[in-house]
Order: structure tokens, then C-alpha cells, then sequence
């Protein structure tokens, strides 16, 4: 099921191997990690992002009707 949103969501990938400096940054301990910095509170999903309602409550996203 594909949900619209009414937001705009800027999605930075980095590849921790080659940037290690940004895990201990965001205190990242396991891959995959997202991390949602902006609006506060900061959230963090750890695993996979497979299960897309799943991520959307997490991130307390609503999709739009």
C-alpha cells in the first residue's frame, strides 16, 4: 500500500565505512540506522526499513488520507 504524504522529506544515505566519524556523531551502534533529526525530537529507527507502516509510526507520521 503507497501512501501520499503532505510533507517534505530530505533523505541523506551515508555510507558509515567510508564516514565513520558521523556514527559516533549520531551515536549509531548498529546498521541500518535512520536517524531523523529535524522537526525535535531526534528518532531512531534501528534494522530494516522494509516495513514501511512500521516506519512511518515510528517517525509518528501520519499518511494522508
Amino acid at each position: 500500500m503507497k501512501h501520499i504524504l503532505k510533507i517534505i522529506i530530505i533523505i541523506e544515505v551515508i555510507n558509515l565505512v567510508e564516514n565513520p566519524e558521523f556514527a559516533k556523531d549520531d551515536q549509531i551502534l548498529a546498521i541500518p540506522t535512520l536517524v531523523w533529526k529535524l522537526p525535535e525530537p531526534i528518532k531512531k529507527i534501528i534494522g530494516t526499513l522494509a516495513n514501511e507502516k512500521k516506519v512511518l509510526v515510528g517517525l509518528d507520521i501520519k499518511p494522508a488520507s
